[in-house]
C-alpha cells in the first residue's frame, strides 16, 4: 500500500458577481489548490464552451441568455487528474430604463418634469437625475438615488441640454437614459401698431411679430371699443403678420394681438387707438374778386383728423395746367397769393394731419382792372 500525501485537486474558482443580467459581462477568476504542478482550466454553460485551457488568472464571460444559469469549471493538474465545479448565477433579464420627460421642448423659465420607470434587472428600482449643456462636460445633480423622481429641471440659459435618469436595481445595475431638451427664450409679443390715432374711415394696421418661444409663429388680431366688452376677431392664428382695421365709429378702441408659438404658447400685446372725426379742411380766402396788383390771403385750418395739421397751397391760371407752389407743407397758416395778371385764378388748399391724411379744398379768384 502506497499512501500519498498529495491533496485533493479542488477547484477553488470565484465570480465578480452571481446576481447578472443578460449582456452583463462578468469576471471568472481561476484558481485551484492540492494536485500536481500547474493547472488548466476550461469553463462551458449551456452546453456552450467558455474557456478551454487556460492557466490560473482571469477570464471575462459575456452573459448570452437567461439560461447561463450555471457556469462549470474544470480543473486538471499536470499528473492529469481533474476537478469539476459549479458555479450557480441568477440570472434577470437586462435593466431597460422606460423613464420619461415632459417635453423635448421648454421655454427659458419652464421646469421639465420626469417619472422614473424600469424593467428588468433586479427589483426594486432607483433613480438619479443629472442634466448639462449639451456643450459642457460637467454634469449638475438634480437628485441623488430615491425610490421616485421628485426634482424638477429648470435650464437657466436658452441652448440645448441633456438630462439623464440613472436607473438601479438592488443589485447595482444601472441603465441610462438620456433626453435632450431645446430651450428657447421666452416667447414674447414685439407687434406694433401704425398708429394710435386715426381718423374715422381711415385704417390702422397691426404688424404682428414675436421672438423667443419654439418654431414658427401664427397672429389672431382682435379690436373692440374700450366700452364694449365683446371682441371683434380682424384675424384668427394665421401665418400673415399684417392686419388691417377699420374702426366704424368716432370713439375710444383697444386693439389685442396675439403671437402663438409652435409648441401653442400664447403671448398677448394690447394697444388703444382713439378714432377722431374724419379730417376737414375749413380753409378760407379773403376774397374771390380783386383788382390787379391786390392779394388773396389763404387763411388756413383744419378739424378731426389726428395730431397736429400741415398746410400747402398752390395756385394756376384757369386755363392753365401747372399749378405753381405758393407754399409747401408748413405749419403757417396765413399764407398771401398774388396773382400777376387779369384772369381768373384757381387756388388749392391742401391739409395735412400728423398720420399724413390730407383734405383738399379749392377756390376760385377773379383777377380784373
Amino acid at each position: 500500500l502506497v499512501l500519498s500525501d498529495t491533496e485533493p485537486l479542488v477547484s477553488k474558482t470565484t465570480v465578480s458577481s452571481k446576481n447578472v443580467c443578460v449582456g452583463d459581462t462578468i469576471q471568472l477568476t481561476f484558481n485551484a489548490k492540492g494536485g500536481n504542478g500547474n493547472y488548466t482550466f476550461s469553463a462551458s454553460a449551456d452546453t456552450a464552451s467558455l474557456v478551454s485551457g487556460q492557466p490560473k488568472g482571469t477570464a471575462d464571460i459575456k452573459i448570452a441568455s437567461k439560461n447561463m444559469t450555471a457556469i462549470t469549471v474544470n480543473v486538471k493538474d499536470s499528473a492529469g487528474k481533474s476537478a469539476s465545479q459549479t458555479i450557480k448565477l441568477t440570472i434577470a433579464d437586462k435593466l431597460v430604463n422606460q423613464s420619461t420627460i415632459s417635453s423635448a421642448k421648454a421655454v427659458l423659465g419652464d421646469s421639465l418634469t420626469l417619472s422614473g420607470a424600469a424593467s428588468g434587472g433586479f427589483p426594486t428600482y432607483q433613480y438619479a437625475v443629472y442634466y448639462k449643456k449639451k456643450t459642457d462636460t460637467n454634469w449638475c445633480k438634480a437628485q441623488d438615488y430615491a425610490k421616485t423622481i421628485t426634482a424638477k429641471v429648470t435650464p437657466k440659459k436658452a441652448t440645448d441640454y441633456i438630462v439623464r435618469v440613472k436607473a438601479k436595481d438592488t443589485k447595482g445595475h444601472i441603465a441610462n437614459k438620456d433626453f435632450t431638451v431645446a430651450v428657447a427664450n421666452k416667447l414674447t409679443n414685439t407687434s406694433k401698431l401704425s398708429s394710435n390715432t386715426v381718423a374715422l374711415g381711415n385704417t390702422v394696421t397691426v404688424t404682428a411679430s414675436g421672438k423667443g418661444g419654439t418654431g414658427a409663429y401664427t397672429y389672431a388680431v382682435y379690436y373692440k371699443k374700450t366700452t364694449d366688452k365683446k371682441w371683434t376677431t380682424a384675424q384668427g392664428f394665421k401665418t400673415n403678420a399684417k392686419v388691417t382695421i377699420k374702426p366704424a365709429k368716432n370713439a375710444k378702441y383697444e386693439v389685442c394681438v396675439k403671437v402663438k408659438d409652435a409648441a401653442g404658447t400664447v403671448a398677448k400685446e394690447y394697444f388703444n387707438v382713439t378714432v377722431t372725426a374724419p379730417l376737414e379742411n375749413k380753409s378760407t380766402i379773403s376774397a374771390t374778386s380783386i383788382k390787379l396788383d391786390q392779394i388773396v390771403t389763404v387763411k388756413a385750418s383744419a378739424s378731426g383728423g389726428s395730431g397736429y395739421y400741415n398746410y400747402a397751397v398752390y395756385y394756376k391760371k384757369d386755363y392753365d395746367t401747372k399749378w405753381t407752389t405758393v407754399q409747401d407743407y408748413k405749419s403757417t397758416s396765413s399764407i398771401i397769393v398774388r396773382p400777376a395778371k387779369v384772369s381768373t385764378y384757381n387756388i388749392c388748399v391742401k391739409a395735412k394731419d400728423s398720420n399724413n391724411n390730407i383734405t383738399k379744398k379749392y377756390f376760385d379768384v377773379t383777377v380784373t382792372r
